[in-house]
């Protein structure tokens, strides 16, 4: 039941940000460490959580070499789940269209020669039978309401309020007239901290939390 909830969050929230061309309705995270590889961001949507829908700068491509998340299912009430996301690449462009589309092709064939990047798929990880029961499967009476206030509501906000985020090689690019600027940022870090800055897991006793990171 729990995985069954979890997965169904974690993906809830990353359709926001993926394509529709990668297929995620088979993914589960019973296995512990599901990875999808190889996807295009929907613009539209990171643009808004980047605050970038009313800037001059157009947000017209996004590129992920790896999403991963795995979760500590033997220690899930002491441990973060841990999400990670490889190579990330955002291109903005401003100034006249012709360009931009010309300067945009060329950074998408570059792309695209990466011998890693010619697929877009999903994997998932699983234990062996012997030493792991199968996944529960959801029954039609059976309620998986994540937002009410049942013994799950509770360990939900410990794991979700304790998720280890970790970004590596963030790669944003601006085109403007036939010329391309690049930030590059090595790697970023979001981990749980109690009040008084003490990093690792923290329980979450309330509903509305204040979360230190």
């Amino acid at each position: 039941m729990l995985e069954t909830v979890l997965t169904r969050i974690i993906l809830r929230y990353a359709k926001q940000y993926i394509c529709d061309t990668v297929r995620t309705d088979s993914l589960s995270l019973w296995g512990g460490d599901l990875r999808i590889q190889n996807f295009e961001l929907r613009t539209d949507e990171l643009a808004k959580a980047l605050g970038a829908e009313e800037s001059s700068l157009r947000l017209t491509r996004g590129f992920v070499r790896e999403l991963r998340v795995v979760v500590p299912w033997n220690a899930i009430r002491s441990q973060s789940l841990r999400v990670e996301v490889h190579a990330v690449d955002v291109v903005f462009a401003s100034g006249a269209s012709g360009t931009q589309s010309s300067a945009t092709a060329g950074i998408k064939g570059n792309f695209e020669t990466d011998e890693h990047v010619k697929s877009q798929t999903a994997t998932s990880t699983s234990p062996s039978p012997s030493s792991t029961p199968p996944a529960p499967k959801e029954t039609s009476g059976e309620t998986l309401d994540e937002t009410s206030e049942t013994w799950l509501q509770p360990l939900l906000r410990n794991i979700l309020g304790n998720v280890a985020v970790t970004a590596d090689t963030l790669v944003a690019k601006l085109l403007r007239n036939g010329a391309v600027a690049t930030v590059t940022v090595d790697k970023l870090d979001s981990k749980p901290h109690s009040p008084i800055w003490q990093a690792g897991f923290t329980p979450v006793a309330v509903q509305q939390p204040t979360l230190y990171r």
